[in-house]
């Protein structure tokens, strides 16, 4: 295994791996937008100012942002659609097929529909980006490059509005596909690639030709603009909710991950390697490069990679619950609140993550499985003071002896 310092301490290498990651034009101007925003527009009301907002809600500040994103994403769609509408009844209704008026009235219908349904994602995207700007400066969330990380804050924002699925990369050696099927794994990339834009560009063609083929008929110029806008506003309403959800997350990981430094002095080697073992086994479960679960493990590896063996794969999972079996109390405690958090820190626990956790008697405990349940509820629900317990670590004895590390 190649010596996770030569990977990742070093900014040089983490650029090259940054420039593998192929940041798209798209991806760059969300990047600028939310830069330039947050340069020139502080916030009022800030995350860590408990008179402005109710720590066990904190997302209730961003409810209006997220209630004028869906609201606007309805209006764009909508009269986005309805100007395509409108074009098409301009135009001859049933011309002769193959006729100067057929193609004059099919060259003006598709050029309305690329051109409008264009000027929909713009629109949409500049909405987006302007409301994550405002929810990323609410939230505080540090948006500087860090040379440690392969996906910095900035890029992780953007992607989110773009629809741009997580980076499927390979860092430590960590294969987050182990359990995927590689055949399903190529389908999936290609539909998610054209869903985006063909969904919205085709539902106006589809959605019309279904509709002028029933008892709508007669409404399906009016059908088919509210459907759009409805559409619009669904998605928009999924990606916010799974913003605000990212950067709270982020916020407990930063604060897990400063605790954990602050605690480092305190654990011995074998605490130190299975807490990156902890991590790296929760990305191969989730089955993707969740970019929280990066940022955790590539600064506690980063903190630890002297204590980390290099004979093992970071990812063995049967080394991994081996070894936490016999560990003392306190250790055990510490791993599994680890553990724990990371499963829950997507908001979601998948049949795989509990399928596998089966096979350890230590984390398949109902204990560690409820812990996980309310990780998972108070990230859900924005609960600050509740969910902060779960990474505070202050009240656990390590045994702090290297002497049985080999």
């Amino acid at each position: 295994m190649n010596d996770s310092s030569s990977l990742f301490s070093e900014k040089n290498k983490n650029q090259n791996q940054v420039i593998k990651l192929q940041i798209g034009f798209l991806e760059l101007w969300g990047i600028r937008f939310v830069l330039n925003y947050l340069k020139n527009n502080p916030a009022s009301v800030k995350f860590n100012d408990p008179d402005s907002i109710d720590l066990r809600n904190i997302y209730q500040p961003i409810k209006k942002y997220i209630f004028a994103v869906v609201s606007l994403s309805f209006l764009i769609g909508f009269f986005t659609t309805l100007a395509i509408v409108y074009i098409e009844l301009l135009l001859p209704q049933s011309p002769v097929v193959f006729s100067k008026d057929f193609y004059f009235k099919w060259g003006i219908n598709l050029s309305s529909l690329l051109f409008f349904t264009g000027l929909e994602f713009y629109l949409l995207y500049l909405v987006g980006f302007y409301y994550l700007a405002k929810i990323t400066n609410y939230m505080e969330l540090l948006i500087h490059d860090d040379p440690i990380l392969v996906t910095n804050n900035k890029n992780i924002l953007a992607r989110l509005i773009l629809e741009i699925p997580d980076h499927r990369m390979n860092v430590l050696n960590i294969d987050p596909f182990r359990f995927v099927n590689k055949h399903s794994l190529i389908i999936q990339t290609v539909i998610y690639k054209l869903k985006v834009f063909l969904s919205n560009f085709l539902a106006k063609l589809i959605i019309r030709k279904i509709l002028t083929r029933s008892s709508l008929r007669l409404y399906a110029d009016f059908i088919i603009a509210p459907i759009t806008a409805i559409w619009d506003g669904i998605v928009a309403y999924i990606i916010f909710q799974e913003v605000k959800q990212r950067l709270f997350a982020r916020k407990l990981a930063e604060e897990l991950f400063a605790n954990i430094a602050k605690a480092s002095t305190s654990m011995d080697n074998s605490s130190k390697d299975l807490a990156v073992r902890a991590i790296a086994n929760t990305i191969v479960l989730n089955q993707k490069f969740h970019p929280n679960l990066e940022f955790l493990l590539l600064k506690v590896n980063d903190l630890f990679q002297d204590s980390v063996r290099k004979d093992i794969i970071l990812d063995d999972w049967e080394y991994f619950i081996s070894s936490l079996a016999v560990q003392d109390k306190e250790t055990t405690k510490f791993i599994s609140m680890l553990f724990n958090f990371c499963c829950a820190l997507d908001g979601k626990f998948s049949k795989l993550e509990s399928r596998v956790i089966q096979e350890s008697e230590v984390l398949s405990n109902e204990n560690n499985l409820l812990q996980i349940a309310e990780i998972k509820m108070h990230i859900l629900k924005g609960n600050y003071i509740e969910a902060r317990k779960f990474v505070n670590i202050s009240g656990i004895q390590f045994k702090n002896s290297d002497s049985e590390w080999n």
